[in-house]
């Protein structure tokens, strides 16, 4: 569902899904190539990421058609996202939240997001300038 929220969404660059948990799975596309983020474990949205070292992202190659992820996996350190304010307000809010944030690219552009939340976590869309 992520894929294809991605794939057939006009302005949509990025969708994500972050856990009450702390769990993250996330699409995103760079130029013309999807890729897959995810973490390896769980962190509090309330503790210390800066200190969070066993905390890592994975990041794979997605096929633009089925969304399959495939091919060699890059570890990343994650971006400062949990001390980050758009984050905390998204997860403490009750309903939909809205806020400009980065791309999980490498460029890191600037996006719309849009989020809403259910009991097991919150679904953001993010939309690039258009």
């Amino acid at each position: 569902m992520l894929f294809q929220a991605l794939s057939i969404t006009p302005h949509v660059s990025q969708v994500s899904y972050i856990g009450i948990d702390g769990l993250l799975f996330s699409y995103y596309a760079h130029g013309t190539e999807f890729f897959g983020l995810y973490s390896n474990s769980s962190i509090s949205v309330n503790s210390s990421f800066r200190n969070s070292t066993a905390y890592t992202w994975y990041i794979q190659r997605a096929d633009s058609e089925t969304g399959k992820l495939s091919g060699e996996v890059i570890t990343s350190p994650p971006l400062a996202l949990i001390n980050e304010s758009w984050f905390q307000e998204a997860m403490n809010s009750n309903n939909g939240y809205a806020s400009l944030g980065i791309q999980w690219n490498s460029a890191q552009n600037l996006l719309f997001l849009s989020s809403a939340k259910s009991s097991w976590g919150k679904l953001a869309l993010g939309y690039r300038r258009w």
